[in-house]
């Protein structure tokens, strides 16, 4: 998706190369950093006022009408606005336009901007430089402070003289003879507007302004403030320059969603849902506009190399190529390179599943703008329940929010924030927007919901799905397990997993089971051989290689050979997908019925009474008689003496009754700079119980280093701080039904970790 460039005259670009003036060098622009635009201020004294975002949509500053512009910020000659009306005439009668004749004077030549800024935007020097530099180091554009040479130098004496004046504003293309005044108002003074009003100085339009664009987004006219219409109306393609530069509904050149409302809904929608936070982009120059400006300027023509850079690559000033997200090698061959689709930007079509707030949960960061979008077969209809909520409150939720569009997707939903579980949400279609915002301050766990589509013409569930309730399935990088049947999914599933994993999940049954595995979903990177993202089943030897999947078709069903099977899940650094779900059932074995409520204990005869009294008659062969039991006796609900393998992982969700879990790289040592969050859940009448097996953390008095934090839930606000050898003696117990673990490693020294067990009891 790219962007759209509009010379002066439209398509009046000179196909002649210019040859540089004798001694002009290509100048290394310099690497600094763009400015960013800073957050609110807060009150410097009491109470903290902090005031709600304002209930109107904020679209960019350049978008506001300012007098005399045409589309709110382009100053149009009388020439340039007689061919802008004609333009749009020929569109909407579909008469064919004469050919636009050739006006060589659009382009700034040389490549050469001359500038200055005057003493009514010296207060703005710093952020005008920045726009400058940014185009600069990414096209062959050069922005030189006037000189009186400049005039006999390029054989034209205009040059850009940037004002203070009312608004965003500026000409298109060199457009004038002398001074060519550009505003940068108030409010104005944020890098990706300058960089923008920069742009159509060197000759951009606005993107929506292509004849291809109602493939890419909706313009709602009847959301338009009556007489501004005409700003979003569509050129002829004689009138339009895009070398075959895709359309760009990120380029910074493009309307954002609310641009001259009269009623605060939408004035452009992108077709494709899950693109529209990529609308009134003003945070810098989108790939495409870099590539246009480079093939409009001809900047290849400074490389040596004759190759061309492919599928929308640019050369940088070193001459070689930059390849847009998705693709990847010395000319952007590849289709491999990694994308920049935000995590928190998810399309969801599995029946049901899960969502949750970035980082839950932990607390969000500041300033997120997340979308996730549930889509069913037609006719079905999507049910969402809250079974967490914590976002800073707000009466009007003007801080942050989650906001739930059930009926139209394109049309602002309801608001939710606080800690009050919203009701359970029904869409009156098969597609629901669901959008979380945060501002600048004040975080918290944020939330976390489950959906289910029902209905459609794709209800039935594959018969190798387990229960027909279906239960939800988080998924966790790896894992142990230990339940007489379950479910395993790779991370973040049903969402797509991440680049670079490397995941370990071990079923484990008793001596003499076996394991049967199905696959349910299969959505990973396809390859012939598997290598480069792949789910593979050790179901012989777990020590030895496995048969690998990968792509779209479901694998045959597993079975073990042993009472263990591992399955390990890898991806490489690009191209991600859905993912894998499965299902598991340990069948046989010596302990083929394990009670839900307790792990297996080790040979209690089934005529045994109330477990807190053991037979005196048949005691358990490793219990001393009951009168008498000693001291060092472990309690009996510690889990298996045997003590089964674990594979540590950094953190994970644990939903199964019973299950162990252990830090990275157990029983070697964990690494440096880690923060893994295990979060165990059970059913809401039970309660966890956690048993320490190992325990071996760097030591110190406070636990400031190294540590693992304990929170028992439901209102222990201080989690307990852990560290050094030594562990609780005992189980610990939760106050509610789930327990979180946070364990935390500075930069330097480590150990074994931690490994323990849990299970779910009855209180």
């Amino acid at each position: 998706m790219k962007l759209l460039l509009l010379l002066t005259v439209f398509a009046v670009i000179a196909q002649g190369i210019f040859a540089a003036p004798t001694g002009l060098q290509k100048k290394e622009p310099e690497e600094k950093p763009p400015p960013k635009k800073p957050p609110p201020k807060k009150p410097d004294s009491g109470p903290m006022t902090k005031k709600p975002l304002a209930a109107s949509h904020q679209e960019p500053k350049d978008e506001e009408p300012t007098p005399g512009a045409f589309e709110g910020d382009m100053m149009l000659t009388e020439d340039q606005l007689k061919k802008v009306k004609e333009a749009i005439d020929d569109l909407k009668t579909g008469r064919k336009k004469r050919k636009a004749d050739i006006n060589e004077n659009a382009r700034w030549t040389f490549n050469i901007v001359p500038y200055e800024i005057t003493p009514s935007s010296s207060d703005d020097a710093q952020v005008i430089r920045a726009a400058m530099d940014h185009w600069e180091q990414s096209t062959c554009l050069r922005f030189e402070p006037r000189t009186s040479s400049h005039a006999s130098q390029l054989n034209h004496n205009t040059y850009l003289s940037f004002i203070k004046g009312d608004g965003c504003w500026s000409y298109v293309g060199r457009a004038a003879n002398g001074e060519q005044q550009i505003s940068i108002g108030s409010g104005c003074e944020y890098l990706g507007i300058v960089a923008h009003e920069i742009g159509h100085a060197i000759g951009f339009h606005h993107e929506q302004s292509r004849p291809d664009r109602d493939e890419y987004i909706n313009v709602h006219f009847e959301n338009i403030e009556s007489g501004y219409e005409h700003n979003f109306e569509k050129y002829d393609w004689n009138e339009v320059t895009t070398r075959n530069v895709d359309y760009d509904v990120g380029s910074v050149m493009h309307y954002g969603s609310h641009g001259f409302s009269v009623n605060n809904q939408p004035t452009i929608t992108t077709i494709d849902p899950l693109q529209m936070h990529l609308l009134g982009n003003r945070e810098g120059l989108s790939t495409a506009d870099i590539t246009l400006a480079n093939l409009i300027y001809e900047c290849d023509n400074e490389c040596s190399t004759t190759e061309q850079c492919q599928n929308g690559g640019y050369h940088n000033i070193d001459c070689n190529c930059v390849c847009p997200p998705g693709y990847s090698g010395d000319l952007c061959q590849d289709v491999s390179g990694p994308t920049t689709t935000p995590p928190c930007i998810q399309r969801l079509t599995d029946t049901q599943g899960e969502i949750t707030s970035p980082n839950y949960p932990s607390n969000y960061d500041n300033d997120q703008e997340c979308m996730y979008l549930i889509e069913g077969s037609p006719g079905s209809s999507i049910e969402l329940t809250f079974v967490d909520m914590a976002i800073e409150n707000e009466n009007d939720c003007g801080f942050d929010a989650v906001e739930v569009r059930t009926d139209d997707i394109s049309s602002i939903g309801e608001k939710f924030c606080g800690n009050t579980i919203p009701p359970v949400q029904i869409s009156s279609s098969n597609q629901m927007l669901i959008s979380f915002t945060s501002d600048y301050s004040v975080t918290g766990r944020g939330f976390r919901a489950t959906y289910v589509i029902q209905g459609g013409s794709a209800t039935e569930i594959p018969t190798t799905t387990p229960p027909t309730t279906n239960p939800s399935v988080i998924g966790t990088c790896g894992g142990n397990f230990f339940e007489n049947q379950g479910s395993l999914a790779s991370p973040n599933y049903p969402s797509n997993y991440d680049n670079d994993q490397d995941c370990m999940y071990l079923i484990e049954g008793a001596p003499g089971s076996s394991i049967e595995l199905t696959f349910v979903d299969m959505d990973i990177e396809r390859n012939s051989l598997c290598s480069y993202d792949a789910v593979e089943v050790h179901e012989y030897d777990i020590s030895s290689i496995g048969e690998k999947f990968c792509g779209n078709t479901l694998p045959p069903v597993q079975i073990s050979s042993s009472n263990q099977m591992l399955i390990s899940f890898t991806s490489d650094y690009s191209v991600t997908g859905r993912g894998f779900r499965a299902t598991y059932v340990i069948q046989g074995g010596s302990t083929t019925d394990i009670p839900t409520t307790t792990p297996p204990t080790t040979t209690p005869p089934t005529t045994t009474p109330p477990t807190t009294t053991p037979p005196t008659t048949t005691p358990p062969t490793t219990t001393p008689p009951t009168t008498t039991p000693p001291t060092t006796t472990p309690p009996t609900t510690n889990p298996p003496t045997t003590n089964p393998p674990v594979i540590g992982t950094c953190g994970g969700n644990f939903v199964e009754n019973q299950g162990s879990l252990a830090s990275p790289n157990y029983p070697n040592n964990y690494d440096d700079n880690l923060q893994c969050v295990y979060v165990i859940e059970v059913e809401a009448d039970r309660r966890v119980e956690l048993t320490f097996t190992d325990f071996s953390l760097e030591k110190q008095s406070e636990c400031s280093w190294d540590t693992l934090d304990i929170d028992l839930g439901d209102g222990v606000e201080v989690p307990m701080k852990m560290c050094g050898n030594e562990y609780p003696a005992t189980s610990l117990v939760s106050i509610g039904n789930r327990m979180e673990l946070t364990l935390k490693t500075d930069r330097s020294v480590n150990d074994r970790g931690f490994r323990a067990d849990y299970r779910a009891i009855d209180l």
